[in-house]
């Protein structure tokens, strides 16, 4: 038998990218970071142009009392959404689900 121990809360910053035409969307989610740090990141990362697809790229950290705080939107162009998340997420150490058993 086990006790499981009290929940404790950990801030998640989400990258959610939605095409404006088709209303697809991803999203990845980063832990222990910050808001401003995510939203540098993404400014350095993704590749933006003057010709494109029409996308709204939301920023946003969890809140511990309400479920979303701060956020930062914009909408840029974008040459195709699964290289754009390839970009953002390249060179990030992902968390291995398998591995963390309790």
């Amino acid at each position: 038998m086990k006790v499981y121990p009290p929940l404790t809360y950990t801030p998640v910053v989400r990258v959610e990218i939605k095409v404006l035409s088709t209303g697809e969307m991803r999203s990845v989610s980063f832990c222990k970071t910050t808001l401003d740090e995510v939203i540098d990141h993404v400014n350095k990362t993704l590749k933006t142009g003057i010709v494109g697809i029409k996308v709204r790229v939301n920023i946003r950290i969890s809140d511990q009392v309400k479920r979303w705080g701060k956020q930062k939107i914009a909408t840029v162009l974008i040459n195709d959404l699964d290289e754009a998340f390839t970009q953002i997420t390249e060179g990030i150490e992902t968390l291995d689900w398998k591995v963390i058993k309790g």
